[in-house]
């Protein structure tokens, strides 16, 4: 087949493809050309849909009456949830707007008409790189106009794996941009990539939410110590779990060479009777550090969710991602969302337990212990 190669082949050129969709810059980007075209615009094949869309774009000054008189309602709510139409943020808030209320679109879309013969036309729509942004940012908001500039640079040139040929998968027009046909058609063959996406920015939601988690417990962590949080710290409280040891602070006393280690952490009572402020002050830090490594064993189920789709330990090529997802092939998309929503459970119960903690009452804990160890003496060994 190598002789006579002139266009894009799922096949043949499947390890490009592979390097396009596993490359995230590059797949974000031609992932939402190709949902824009495909689902914002309905493959083009909607007249009805292409005609109101050019009337919006031919009118001077737009109202909510003329969208709701040009436009269908599905249209528009697809217009609001890609960030084309630009001030109002919900169908729900855009339908207790006035008829004369004014609408902005995004410019930066544009659909071209390409005549074949008399009767037959083929339409395009055309897209700048500013309206990618538009419609990418607020779901992944680090693929910046810059590297959506680059991402489009690459994709314009993909040199074929197997031959000298050079595959444009983008088309520049002037300031515009068009997702190459070949390449749409074997996106669309794949299967659903909007669903791959929906599952990938689901986990993606997941991570931020427990990234927001993390600092929370860090910062009550952090409290009692600044060293705590530290994986040097966290590695020896995971191997307490693996000995079944639930008091952490006696194991760090136990596994710690004691210059090492601050006094309020190895602390020895004359009498041998603990005061109750100390009892306190240890099992709130228990309670904290158990926390942790609980959301800790949450961050690693999550790790192995991406890595069906990326990292150094990936498991599947993002293509095959796609056709699994789309099909649910090895239940991989009932599992994937099982996964998720035991992951947002544990967190939710994590949450809530960090809320009983009140960051005053744990200074002031942390200061009353430090101010007995003066007061009792209980530090004059480290002198």
């Amino acid at each position: 087949m190598s002789d006579d190669h002139t266009s894009l082949d799922m096949e043949f050129d499947r390890p490009l493809l592979e390097d396009v969709l596993d490359s995230p810059d590059l797949r974000y980007v031609s992932l939402y050309m190709y949902i824009i075209r495909k689902e914002l615009f309905q493959d083009l094949l909607d007249d009805d849909l292409l005609e109101s869309f050019e009337m919006l774009l031919h009118l001077e000054e737009i109202t909510v009456g003329d969208l709701t008189r040009i436009c269908t309602s599905d249209f528009i709510k697809n217009l609001i949830s890609f960030h084309i139409i630009t001030n109002v943020k919900s169908y729900t808030a855009f339908e207790v707007k006035p008829d004369h209320h004014k609408i902005r679109i995004a410019k930066g879309l544009q659909i071209a008409h390409e005549s074949l013969t008399d009767l037959e036309e083929e339409v395009h729509i055309f897209m700048t790189e500013q309206v990618l942004e538009r419609i990418i940012a607020p779901l992944i908001p680090e693929l910046t106009l810059s590297r959506i500039e680059t991402a489009l640079k690459r994709l314009r040139a993909m040199m074929c794996p197997r031959t000298a040929m050079i595959h444009p998968l983008v088309h520049k027009y002037g300031d515009f941009w068009v997702i190459d046909d070949d390449f749409f058609y074997i996106i669309e063959e794949l299967g659903n990539p909007y669903q791959a996406l929906r599952v990938e920015l689901m986990i993606r939601q997941m991570s931020e939410k427990y990234g927001e988690i993390r600092s929370r417990i860090n910062h009550l962590l952090e409290i009692f110590d600044e060293e705590l949080p530290k994986s040097k710290m966290m590695k020896k409280f995971e191997n307490a779990v693996i000995k079944k040891k639930s008091d952490f602070i006696s194991y760090l006393e136990e596994k710690s060479r004691k210059k090492s280690l601050k006094v309020k952490f190895r602390l020895k009572f004359p009498d041998g009777e603990k005061p109750e402020l100390y009892l306190n002050w240890k099992e709130n830090l228990n309670k904290i550090i158990d926390l942790r490594l609980k959301f800790d064993q949450i961050d690693q189920d999550m790790e192995k969710l991406r890595n069906y789709y990326s990292g150094k330990n990936q498991v599947l090529s993002y293509m095959s991602f796609i056709q699994k997802t789309t099909f649910d092939e090895d239940n991989i998309s009932s599992n994937i969302r099982d996964l998720l929503i035991e992951a947002r459970n544990k967190l939710k119960y994590i949450s809530a337990q960090i809320d009983n903690f009140d960051e005053k009452d744990l200074k002031i804990l942390n200061l009353d212990l430090e101010r007995l160890i003066i007061e009792e003496g209980l530090d004059e060994d480290d002198e």
